[in-house]
């Protein structure tokens, strides 16, 4: 039942991205098929320029052969490169995972991931991968690898503690011989706890002393991870003709307030980005958020473009759909324009479960990997003392509210579609096979060291992927598909 509801899931994120009119019905009947690990487009790609391409049109029906290019239709075109050879303006499915995190991100790395983005990008594209635990020469204990390549992925490391993950892990730097670091290297789960507690549950705490004052160390050390992850989704990115892989530059926002986790992932449409990224540390609000995005990007005048994607409302306590302000105030006309022109997406499942409707629903696939808590941390129903799960906790309920907010003030701030992804910390995006699961490497559950006996959290799953109903596979056609 849980595959069942899984593709629903995905059936419904289809759906909600396409543009009305996009849909025609020889092109939904069979022109790909839902996975939970990989691309199935049934694409037979040409040689040559000059060749054709054939290409199934429904299931059950005969082959149509077609000449590329195809009319152009339906995104804007912002970068320059060669045309896709593969471009079906009634649009295909394209598989991918955009939630994604490297040895880069501070949690990531005290669980032992020691994959950058350059091999999260290779194993995406269908490289087999060592994960930990690592033996005292180096070799990793486990190797995974896709049955299928995935058709784009994003690389989102926490923007928060890149430049203390860097000191961390970099014998003979300023800083590398603090408590933080020693902590975290020797007591892998003991140093997350603290980790997390002091930096992404708080609100206003300054850095860790070894960032020097105004922890100006940590914020100049950041700009290596950053170009980083710059240089290695530019790298990936199928520039040629044959488009057989799209990488876009991204980082995670990880607002958590006591547990209450707002979470976003930023996702940039070309090569242009912020200079450096935002951060909960440095700019601890939603709003906030929205707001540097709009200065430092959108604003700015040369291109730049970017959707927020925020994922696991189910674990919010009501704090990501809200209907006010940081300050209490009731949320305006002005305040939703501002949040609906970038949260154009919602990630509904991951690995730490589905938040598309809630405990009570009466959907049978809708009720699966279901979390019975209202905020991390505090892993306890409400049955047995825990945080009741308030209301605007799930997709569902924000869509339906967003349709009353649009009467109530003239703009719907949750008109919103539905992608999966994984969250792996283990560099690993795709990798939502149950029968192997190796557990994401963040938590309290370490890898570092050893095999634990249970390879995750009861709790929490593989994942899903994120569809994107697109007319080929490009930076352009994808980011249009995520904005309709």
């Amino acid at each position: 039942m849980k595959r069942v509801a899984w593709f629903s899931t995905i059936c419904v994120a289809i759906a909600v991205i396409a543009a009305s009119g996009a849909l025609a019905s020889d092109s939904a009947g069979g022109n790909a098929k839902a996975s939970s690990e990989g691309n199935a487009d049934g694409t037979a790609n040409a040689n040559s320029d000059n060749e054709v391409e054939v290409r199934p049109v429904a299931s059950g029906w005969p082959l149509e052969t077609v000449r590329p290019p195809l009319p152009e239709r339906g995104f804007r075109r912002t970068e320059q490169r060669d045309p896709c050879r593969t471009h079906d303006p009634l649009r295909r499915a394209h598989f991918g995972d955009t939630h994604v995190h490297t040895a880069l991100s501070f949690d990531a790395w005290g669980q032992g991931t020691r994959g950058r983005p350059d091999d999260a990008y290779r194993f995406a594209k269908g490289e087999e991968l060592g994960i930990q635990p690592y033996d005292e020469e180096g070799k990793p204990g486990q190797r995974v690898q896709l049955r299928r390549p995935l058709d784009f992925a994003v690389v989102t490391d926490h923007a928060e503690l890149m430049g203390e993950t860097q000191i961390c892990g970099t014998p003979g730097s300023p800083g590398y011989d603090s408590w933080v670091c020693r902590l975290n290297r020797f007591f892998p789960k003991l140093g997350y706890m603290a980790v997390n507690g002091r930096v992404f549950q708080a609100i206003g705490k300054p850095r860790y002393s070894m960032c020097g004052p105004d922890g100006a160390l940590c914020r100049e050390v950041a700009l290596g991870p950053w170009q980083e992850t710059i240089e290695a989704a530019e790298a990936h990115y199928d520039r040629s003709r044959r488009c057989v892989f799209t990488s876009f530059i991204g980082y995670e926002w990880t607002g958590m307030p006591d547990g209450q986790k707002i979470h976003r992932n930023i996702i940039f449409r070309n090569e242009k980005h912020q200079t450096v990224p935002t951060n909960y540390i440095d700019t601890p609000t939603s709003t906030g958020l929205w707001k540097t995005l709009e200065r430092e990007c959108l604003d700015r005048g040369d291109g730049c473009e970017a959707i927020a994607i925020p994922h696991n409302p189910n674990v919010s306590n009501g704090l990501l759909f809200t209907l006010n302000n940081e300050d209490g105030t009731p949320i305006t006309a002005e305040d939703a324009l501002l949040r609906a022109r970038l949260e154009r997406l919602v990630e509904v499942t991951q690995h730490k479960g589905s938040s598309e409707c809630g405990l009570a629903s009466e959907d049978e696939l809708c009720t699966y990997e279901k979390l019975p808590f209202a905020k991390l941390g505090e892993e306890t129903s409400a049955a047995l003392g825990g945080t009741p799960i308030p209301p605007l906790s799930y997709a569902r309920e924000a869509l339906a509210e967003g349709l009353v907010q649009q009467r109530a003030i003239g703009v719907n701030p949750f008109a919103f579609g539905l992608i999966g992804s994984t969250d792996s910390h283990l560099a690993t995006p795709g990798l939502v096979s149950e029968s192997d699961f190796v557990g994401h490497a963040a938590g309290t559950t370490s890898h570092r060291l050893e095999t634990p006996p249970m390879p995750d959290s009861l709790w929490y799953n593989p994942g899903g992927l994120a569809v994107l109903w697109a007319e080929e596979n490009s930076r352009d056609s994808l980011f249009a598909a995520m904005q309709r």
